[in-house]
C-alpha cells in the first residue's frame, strides 16, 4: 500500500534515537503506519509497531490510538474474548469499570434507569 510505504520511508529517516529526540514526529510517524497497516491487514506489521509505541510513548494518552487499533484487529481476527479483555482493561485505566458479569435483572435494572 502507497501509505504503508510513505510512512516506512519516514520512519526510516529518523535517527537512532528519534524517541528522545523528535518525540512527536516519532509517535505520530508510527501511529500512521499502524493505522495503515491495521487498515491493509498486516498484522505483523501492526505488531512490530504497537510493540515500539508501547514501549516508547510517554503517557497513557499517547498510547490510546494505538491501543483502540490493537482491540479492534483482535475482534477482527476473531478473537473476541481477548479483545473484550483488552477493551476492559483500557476501560479500567480510563476510570470506567465494568462488571465482569451480570445478570437479567442487573440489565433490565439498567434498561429502567435509562427510560
Amino acid at each position: 500500500s502507497i501509505c504503508v510505504f510513505f510512512f516506512d520511508n519516514g520512519i526510516n529517516f529518523l535517527r537512532k534515537n528519534h524517541w528522545k529526540e523528535h518525540y512527536d514526529l516519532s509517535l505520530q510517524l508510527f501511529d500512521g503506519a499502524a493505522k495503515c497497516s491495521f487498515f491493509i491487514g498486516d498484522n505483523e506489521s501492526l505488531n512490530l509497531l504497537t510493540e515500539q509505541i508501547l514501549t516508547y510513548a510517554r503517557t497513557f494518552q499517547d498510547k490510546l490510538n494505538v491501543m483502540y487499533i490493537t482491540v479492534s484487529a483482535l475482534s477482527y481476527a476473531s478473537r473476541l474474548p481477548e479483545s473484550i479483555e483488552k477493551g476492559m482493561i483500557i476501560l479500567s485505566k480510563l476510570g470506567q469499570l465494568l462488571p465482569e458479569s451480570t445478570s437479567d435483572a442487573d440489565i433490565d435494572s439498567c434498561i429502567e434507569q435509562t427510560l
